[in-house]
């Protein structure tokens, strides 16, 4: 991966994507792009810190996510 930029379009352009980690700090020419299904919104317990990495948000796809089941499950025990 070249740029954050690149990152954001593969999200982007993924209909699963709702959020990716780009990782900065690298002594290689290339950047990793870890894209995710979910938000950390949706579901906080599965965000970890990673050095060297940001955390974005895909707000095109920010909908659908497999981890939705989860999220309303827990709006459903609330109630």
């Amino acid at each position: 991966m070249d740029s954050l930029a690149d990152c954001d379009e593969i999200c982007a352009n993924h209909s699963r994507c709702l959020s990716y980690n780009y990782e900065f700090v690298t002594m290689l020419p290339q950047h990793n792009c870890e894209i995710n299904d979910a938000t950390g919104t949706m579901c906080p317990q599965d965000m970890l810190s990673k050095k060297g990495y940001r955390y974005y948000e895909d707000q095109v796809n920010e909908l659908t996510s497999s981890c939705i089941t989860k999220l309303l499950k827990t709006l459903q025990n609330k109630w």
